[in-house]
């Protein structure tokens, strides 16, 4: 990792406060919650041992391959738009990945709800948000992204629906470009955050969700539905139609898709 550069074209370039880089850690979420971290920075780490995704799902990070680190920052947001955080982070991460491999051909790039980023229609990145200080105005965020970027080997378990960048284009990535123009991106459409409208009609259209036919499970109590997804609202809840008719919303953390 080039830290050195990193800190050349994000600190100095007064983007970031600063840039906390090691070789290997158990989680950079944990580490930024633990040290609770100043706004504006990252950690990073070349080794991730214990990331974590939605529901506690492990994210397994190659040494040295993989793009893994935690953004601190402070968001002047209600408690009923703190979810704009995640479409956020997830659709400027889709923007960034379409730049870097607009040279490819044969390469799609979209999301799939709640903050998922597809590559060909195979996940490649895990975005945990940490939240702190709900009843403050200025809430902190702790945003951890873990993306695959030179792995080769997927575990044959998951291998149907996990990719990497360098197996989708044959091709090896730069690290540090990928997070500087990651963070560029984050920094410069930050007002998408006040404009909810705005920001879940991009978001919309870069997925590939509304009017498809999904199973999911219920969290709750483990039973799958079936459903269409009529759309995904401006709340954040995803709005679908079951095979019974009935028409429902559901929200992050209340159901997973089954695949």
């Amino acid at each position: 990792m080039d830290v050195e550069r990193l800190n050349k074209e994000l600190v100095k370039e007064s983007l970031l406060n600063y840039v906390v880089h090691f070789e290997e850690l158990d989680s950079t979420n944990k580490y930024a919650k633990e040290n609770n971290l100043p706004p504006d920075g990252i950690v990073l780490t070349s080794f991730q041992k214990e990331g974590k995704g939605r529901f506690g799902r492990k994210w397994i990070a190659a040494s040295d391959e993989d793009l893994t680190f935690s953004l601190v920052k402070k968001f002047n947001i209600s408690v009923d738009n703190i979810h704009l955080v995640n479409f956020y982070t997830s659709y400027i991460l889709s923007e960034t990945l379409k730049s870097i491999l607009s040279s490819h051909n044969n390469i799609h790039v979209h999301l799939k709800w709640p903050n998922d980023v597809l590559l060909n229609k195979k996940k490649i990145c895990g975005i945990l948000l940490e939240i702190s200080g709900l009843h403050e105005d200025e809430k902190n965020f702790i945003i951890g992204i873990g993306l695959n970027v030179n792995k080769t080997e997927i575990p044959d378990n998951i291998s149907h629906k996990a990719s990497s960048l360098s197996n989708e284009t044959q091709a090896r990535h730069c690290i540090e470009d990928i997070l500087i123009e990651f963070i560029g991106n984050f920094y410069r459409n930050l007002h998408l955050i006040n404009t909810r409208g705005e920001l879940m009609t991009a978001w919309k259209k870069n997925s590939e969700l509304v009017g498809k036919k999904v199973k999911f499970l219920v969290v709750a109590d483990s039973h799958e539905e079936e459903a269409e997804i009529l759309d995904i609202e401006e709340d954040g809840s995803l709005k679908v139609k079951l095979a019974n008719g009935e028409v429902k919303n559901f929200y992050s953390g209340e159901i997973t898709f089954v695949y």
